[in-house]
This record gives structure tokens, C-alpha cells and sequence, in this order.
């Protein structure tokens, strides 16, 4: 499922067709729409034979409802992997623990190309044209193995 797609709850209001005992119309709907909020995050240091699938099952196992999960490409055969969940806007503090990851896998709040832009100003104050850390640049390379 794409982020862009969000789980909706809808409830018609009560003064429908069949309520006032007409015939149903498609034109005479009223109805309202919420949706639910999910968490987005970045994992690194995900072991180069795991799997989308993999991941998916470890946070299901572990009560956590999964929306959204994408493998980013490897940069080199065999090297770490990286991915972006969406997760249950409940669940945020449970994957936010360290304790709750294997040994290696870091886990953090997913940044907007904004918020990446001002982090990573703030982190250099002087531009000298490269980055020590890329791996925002793996956006570029989504691949959903």
C-alpha cells in the first residue's frame, strides 16, 4: 500500500433514503470521513539477506501494525539495507525504542526533503559541496523488491 493511501472510517448519516422510507438515489448521500494517522520511519542496518517480507513479520510479531514497507536499493551488491515503514501512529513509541530492534538496526522518524535539507545544514554549517551522510539520497533509489 502507498503512503499516499490512508485507511478511512465513513459513516452515513441518518436521514438517508431508507430512512425516511423512499427509494435509495446515489444523490442523496451524506457522509462523513476520518482518517487514521500513521508514523513514518527510516531503518538502517538491515542485513543484506533480509527481506521486505521479513521486516513486514518481525514488527506483526511483535504487535505492530504495518501500512507501508519499502526496501531501498542496495548501493553495492551484498552491503546493508535500508527501508522506510509506515507504521500505526500507536505503535511510534514501541518501534522508537532501541531495545525493540536486533543488534545493528537503527530506527528514525522519516524526514521530509525539507526537514533532510535543514538537518543536514545544521549538522554542516559550512558547505564545502559534499555530504558525510547519504543515505536520504536512497529516496532516489526506491525499490520495492
Amino acid at each position: 500500500m502507498s503512503s499516499d493511501h490512508k485507511s478511512k472510517d465513513t459513516r452515513q448519516a441518518s436521514n438517508t433514503s431508507k430512512d425516511r422510507g423512499t427509494t435509495d438515489s446515489d444523490d442523496d448521500i451524506f457522509e462523513g470521513v476520518t482518517y487514521k494517522r500513521n508514523a513514518r520511519y527510516y531503518i538502517a542496518g538491515i542485513g543484506p539477506r533480509s527481506s521486505q517480507n521479513g521486516l513486514t513479520n518481525f514488527l506483526r510479531n511483535r504487535g505492530v501494525t504495518v501500512s507501508h514497507c519499502v526496501f531501498f536499493k542496495q548501493k553495492r551488491p551484498g552491503s546493508r539495507r535500508n527501508a522506510k515503514i509506515n507504521v500505526a501512529l500507536r505503535d511510534a513509541q514501541t518501534i522508537e525504542s532501541p531495545s525493540f530492534w536486533p543488534y545493528g538496526i537503527s530506527c528514525r522518524p522519516w524526514l521530509s526533503n525539507r526537514q533532510w535539507e535543514a538537518k543536514i545544514a545544521q549538522d554542516q554549517p559550512e558547505d564545502d559541496g559534499s555530504s558525510e551522510n547519504n543515505d536520504h539520497d536512497e529516496l532516489d533509489n526506491y525499490n520495492a523488491d
